[in-house]
């Protein structure tokens, strides 16, 4: 039987998040503690390097970097065990707030050759998330370990009027960005 060709595969470590975004949808449903065991995440990717050329991982949250350094670290040794006896290719991107993003998980990312999305609303951050001059620090800490990273800009309908605007400040900043338009975050904001 031949490999299919690839699978998109978005885990989520945790659901657990060590900041407070006024939009954010756990907040309605709280948010938990639980790690994914990496023995069942690893049994995962065996499955779909067995049967798939190219795994691509998206990782996700709650906040993923909560699992720790050890845990990604483990993370990309068995994808590279697996992809030595399965002959596959595995790409891997992680989503993040970015609080947690130090030197010594960077540089395990730029090893690995990881994609990093930090969440940031470029000059309307505090708008809808807090600690906005501690993520500002990382996304220059990746910007200087010239890593493949962008923001994920969300634009609400308070925002979106100032389009351009965010856009010149990412441009000059020398930040890449996706926009992510999020119009009705006001769900329970009034209650």
């Amino acid at each position: 039987m031949s490999k299919q060709e690839l699978i998109n595969i978005t885990v989520k470590p945790t659901s657990a998040c060590n900041m407070r975004c006024n939009h954010c949808y756990y907040s309605d449903c709280g948010y938990d503690n639980v790690l994914l065991d990496i023995n069942k995440l690893k049994h995962i990717l065996e499955i779909a390097a067995n049967e798939y050329n190219k795994i691509s991982l998206l990782i996700h949250g709650g906040e993923p970097t909560l699992a720790g350094y050890q845990y990604f670290k483990e993370l990309f040794e068995h994808q590279k065990k697996l992809s030595n006896i399965f002959e596959c290719k595995f790409t891997n991107v992680i989503q993040t707030n970015g609080l947690l993003l130090n030197e010594k998980l960077v540089d395990l990312f730029e090893e690995n050759a990881v994609g990093v999305g930090v969440s940031f609303d470029g000059p309307h951050n505090s708008y809808l998330r807090p600690n906005t001059q501690e993520v500002y620090k990382t996304l220059k800490l990746l910007q200087n370990k010239k890593i493949r990273f962008y923001a994920l800009c969300v634009e609400t309908k308070e925002t979106i009027s100032n389009l351009i605007d965010t856009y010149e400040w990412f441009k000059q900043e020398g930040l890449n960005y996706k926009i992510l338009c999020f119009i009705d975050y006001n769900k329970k904001k009034d209650e």
